[in-house]
């Protein structure tokens, strides 16, 4: 595995463990304010922000929806863990919660081709299609609540 391929798994990975410690420690942002740089407003309405390195070097978090404190501290955790490594992080999702918002952001997404996905599923039977359709596509994803 690549050193970009090794800090790409650990963004993913490690968003989990270090949502809790880098956002409860500097008061949880959300993240979920509109396009930043390097970042594009996602199909549905949602959010966006970001920025960092190539498409190639990127991770891009899809929640299940924007504003919501759960999500914006996954988001938090996975920034503070993609800028300590290096890598390019993006957060895009719909502001309403539901299967139909979800497939539109991630396909919007997958056309971007970043480096992987990272995915709070809405509903992990009806997203079967969708995320299949993305690994077909050549993306690379994990999901950090449930199996994919």
């Amino acid at each position: 595995m690549t050193r970009r391929n090794s800090a790409l798994v650990a963004v993913a990975g490690a968003a989990t463990l270090a949502l809790l410690t880098a956002c409860r420690s500097s008061g949880g942002g959300s993240g979920s304010s509109g396009s930043a740089a390097g970042g594009s407003s996602p199909a549905a309405g949602g959010a966006s922000s970001g920025g960092g390195s190539a498409k190639a070097g990127k991770v891009v978090y899809i929640p299940g929806l924007t504003g919501n404190p759960f999500y914006n501290t996954v988001n938090c955790g996975a920034k503070a863990k993609a800028k300590e490594l290096g890598v390019g992080y993006d957060y895009q999702g719909a502001s309403t919660f539901g299967v139909a918002e979800q497939t539109k952001v991630l396909n919007a997404v997958v056309a971007t081709k970043p480096g992987a996905i990272m995915i709070s599923i809405t509903d992990p039977t009806a997203m079967v299609g969708p995320l299949t359709a993305a690994k077909n596509a050549g993306m690379s994803f994990m999901s950090p609540f449930s199996r994919v």
